[in-house]
């Protein structure tokens, strides 16, 4: 309309852009802060090299024989899945404390918390070293987390074999 002012178009004004120029010297007056974080960098991978104990992992994969030959019962353990009922009820068996503790002392695990705190912390420990997980509708796999790789495998598969036992 007539009589209103124009109004300013939001261009843009590549002679305002920063170029590369203004990049390198802004760069070289915070010259610190790369600085600070390739520093951080440095130090966060010389701890994790040379002074974090390396972990193994070892995995044992279980094929359960959930075959049938009624139809019916086929489709049923299909709906729900009986390798995870298996795991609930028989997990609480075989990584009760009593029966870590046994595996941590006939495997000579965890030395010095056995020593120290007493075979329950130890089987603890391994407690939370063991993890379970249903991988499909008639696998699973025992995962145990250790700090040499020997050891690892053998609880893997002892718990493995426990599971399978029980």
């Amino acid at each position: 309309p007539a009589g209103e002012p124009l109004r300013e178009m939001n261009m843009i004004n590549f002679a305002d852009e920063p170029t590369i120029k203004d990049y390198l010297k802004s760069i070289r007056r915070h010259w610190w802060i790369p600085t600070a974080a390739i520093l951080a960098a440095l130090v966060v991978g010389f701890w994790q090299a040379f002074l974090v104990p390396p972990t193994f992992k070892a995995t044992a994969l279980v094929l359960a024989d959930t075959s049938t030959t009624d139809t019916k019962d086929y489709v049923d353990k299909i709906t729900v899945p009986e390798v995870a009922r298996v795991m609930e009820t028989l997990g609480a068996q075989v990584l009760s404390t009593e029966k870590l503790e046994t595996i941590v002392s006939e495997m000579d695990l965890y030395p010095e918390e056995r020593a120290a705190l007493g075979p329950e912390k130890a089987a603890r420990k391994l407690k939370k070293a063991i993890h379970t997980e249903v991988t499909g509708f008639d696998t699973f796999a025992v995962s145990v987390v250790y700090g040499d790789p020997q050891p690892a495998g053998r609880v893997a598969t002892r718990v493995a074999k426990d599971l399978i036992d029980a």
